[in-house]
């Protein structure tokens, strides 16, 4: 009988070693190989573990028992960890390498054993392979219920088995060797083919079962994803012709999706952007790019111009040939809008800006000129560029750097605290600036602060305007004032100021002289108070004279009789004394 028992192991090694090679190279090219990748590489250890077990008698003990054993056992070992992860549950690195060396060791320490110890203990080790496959395949978990059972109720077979086998090798050790056609180890063998053949077979059917219950879950969660997307989407063949469409994308045309589906891209593209799209197109069905995104315009069915920003990407076949495409439109109409207003509002304020006598300026947060409008040629001979190069301190004379720089250092932190705003009246500097002929201009800078949407501050924006004529007239105008006040001070004639009422505004030296009494006595005192009694009601006449005729009006009996003479042009008495 050892001839059958022999024939037996060859069938084993022969069943494991084609099943678990056809089953590595079915998984080369299938996308849910992980699924079950220890099965394979089980059977295929299971596999030479017979084979060397085959061979005891003519190889090595160390290499047909120890060897053949550890690769049996660690091949019935990776069914197991194959069906923990048909059920859902992850198989750590940790313990498949822990297992492995746990295995080797126990059969190398086994092999010293007498035939029947040996079968008794690698039975007992083989058992809890087998139950630990039993136990999880029983669990609740994804899969058809009664194939779950059948496997799971097979390993419990063999835990059994195994058992029965180790104890009888036990008691009774003279009737038990590798190859002795006793009864368990018939039993044992015919268990074995079972498990092999229907195991093997309905783990695959399971994990083939629950990928495509997963795959049907996961193609339903497209569908309501491309059903509820907010974006439009569309499937196309190479020809962009639509296969699908969804809700949304029909809306963005304005037109029904079974309508759209009969319709071709081109007919609802805007006539202008034709061409793009399907050069663009053609290069993605060619296998020249995986995806494309531009701005398009489409033309829905009311005849409303809209705008689409359109991202289309390969999908290709399981072989990597491409066999169609997904589009997805976002409405970018408003943005748009919003865009061509704003192109149009820079482009009026920058003719505006352009065309300006005023220079505008926009300087930002690092103290660097961004902005120049063309009138700083016209005002400093510089042109922009050359402003823009320059840092924004060679555009002011030293003593108004010192200016611009010591009203800073007291606004600077208001607008780090947030006190100052956009809307807060303007910083107004009088400002000396240097040309690029080497004189220099008067500018009045007004200047506001610059924020961004977060309200972090960005810079200044400013206008300057050429005050030099202004700066001039002032100029020359305060010297006339200070000739004035030098000939009215030091005048050796009497002479004052009065408003239309006869106030005194200001008397000068010699005036005080002339009446006695001091600068403050007299400005506090009025023309109607240094005549006499009889007289102050010539006064008013007197000055509305003067005024209205620009005539000189004797005041000899207006004023004090210590005055000798007066005379009043437009409010300036001269008064001489006798």
């Amino acid at each position: 009988m050892n001839f059958e028992i022999r024939t037996a192991m060859l069938g084993l090694a022969a069943g494991n070693l084609v099943f678990g090679l056809m089953l590595l190279l079915f998984q080369l090219g299938e996308p849910h190989a992980e699924r079950i990748p220890y099965l394979a590489t089980g059977k295929v250890l299971q596999g030479i573990g017979w084979l060397l077990l085959y061979g005891r008698g003519v190889l090595p003990d160390l290499l047909s028992f120890t060897v053949g054993n550890s690769c049996l056992i660690v091949g019935t070992a990776y069914d197991t960890w194959a069906m923990y992860r048909l059920s859902g549950k992850p198989v750590s690195r940790t313990l498949e390498f822990s297992s492995i060396a746990g295995v080797v060791f126990a059969c190398i320490l086994y092999t010293p054993l007498p035939a029947a110890a040996r079968i008794a203990t690698t039975s007992v080790t083989v058992m809890i392979f087998f139950a630990l496959g039993g136990r999880i395949m029983l669990s609740k978990a994804a899969g058809n219920l009664a194939l779950r059972r059948y496997i799971g109720w097979s390993m419990w077979l063999m835990v059994a088995v195994s058992g029965v086998r180790g104890i009888w090798a036990t008691l009774v050790p003279e009737q038990f060797s590798l190859f002795a056609a006793h009864p368990i180890q018939l039993i044992m063998f015919g268990a074995l083919y079972c498990v092999m053949l229907t195991n093997g077979f309905g783990m695959l059917l399971l994990a083939k079962e629950i990928a495509d219950n997963e795959l049907r879950e996961s193609e339903a969660r497209l569908r309501t994803i491309f059903s509820s997307a907010a974006i439009g989407m569309a499937l196309l063949d190479l020809d962009r012709q639509p296969l699908l469409i969804n809700p949304a994308l029909a809306r963005f045309m304005g037109r029904p999706a079974e309508q759209l589906l009969e319709t071709s891209v081109q007919s609802v593209t805007h006539p202008d952007d034709w061409d793009e799209d399907l050069l663009l197109f053609g290069e993605l069905s060619a296998g020249q790019r995986e995806s494309y995104t531009i701005e398009k315009r489409y033309v829905r069915a009311n005849g409303q111009v809209v705008w689409g920003r359109l991202t289309v990407s390969a999908i290709r076949d399981a072989m990597g040939a491409v066999t169609g495409a997904i589009s997805m439109v976002q409405d970018i109409t408003e943005r748009k809008q919003i865009a061509e207003a704003l192109q149009e509002s820079e482009a009026r304020y920058r003719l505006l800006a352009e065309n300006m006598v005023d220079v505008i300026w926009v300087l930002n947060a690092a103290g660097q000129f961004t902005y120049i409008s063309p009138s700083v040629t016209t005002l400093r001979g510089y042109t922009p560029e050359e402003v823009l190069a320059q840092p924004a301190a060679a555009a002011l004379t030293p003593a108004s750097q010192q200016v611009m720089m010591a009203a800073l250092a007291q606004y600077m932190p208001r607008i780090l605290q947030g006190a100052a705003t956009f809307d807060a009246p303007p910083l107004v500097f009088e400002l000396e600036q240097p040309c690029k002929d080497g004189s220099t201009v008067w500018t009045e800078a007004m200047v506001r602060t610059l924020f961004d949407d977060t309200g972090a501050f960005t810079g200044f924006l400013g206008l300057s305007r050429d005050i030099t004529e202004r700066k001039k007239t002032e100029g020359t105008l305060r010297e006339s004032e200070e000739k004035f006040r030098l000939a009215f001070s030091n005048a050796n004639t009497a002479m004052c100021l009065v408003d239309l009422q006869g106030n005194f505004l200001q008397v000068n030296d010699k005036m005080c002289a002339v009446f006695g009494y001091s600068k403050q006595e007299l400005e506090s005192k009025t023309v109607n108070d240094m005549s006499l009694p009889d007289d102050r009601a010539l006064s008013p006449e007197f000055i509305s004279h003067a005024i209205e005729g620009n005539q000189e009006s004797d005041l000899c009996q207006t004023l004090l009789p210590s005055a000798g003479s007066c005379c009043l042009r437009r409010g300036l008495i001269f008064a001489r004394a006798q």
